[in-house]
């Protein structure tokens, strides 16, 4: 009878495989429960003949994490396609400090 899965698992990468896989679907987990959103873990094994008797295994682990939202940009375009934060053609208003006069404690 062959090896199940279970058993191989752990040997592969030396234990790397499997721990890199278990922390990859703690991240999933954690950016579905931020997002909302669904993702998905993805292990990859392919078999490559090596010699008569033997194969080997490698490993590819991947991942698809769910985005949340970005926040949204507002920018003005000048006369040449630039992006700017503000309105060039609005007239800049220029504000100085004004001194106040303290008022007196009242007691």
């Amino acid at each position: 009878m062959a090896r199940s899965f279970a058993d191989i698992l752990p040997e592969l990468e030396g234990g790397d495989a499997l721990n890199d896989f278990s922390e990859s679907i703690e991240r999933l987990t954690e950016r579905v429960r931020e997002t909302g959103k669904a993702g998905s873990v993805t292990l990859k094994i392919t078999v490559a003949p090596n010699g008569d008797n033997s194969v080997e295994l490698s490993v590819k682990l991947g991942a698809k994490l769910p985005e949340g939202k970005r926040p949204k940009n507002i920018f003005f375009v000048d006369e040449h396609n630039g992006l700017r934060r503000e309105d060039p053609r609005q007239s800049r208003f220029e504000l100085k400090p004004v001194d106040m006069p303290r008022m007196a404690d009242k007691a």
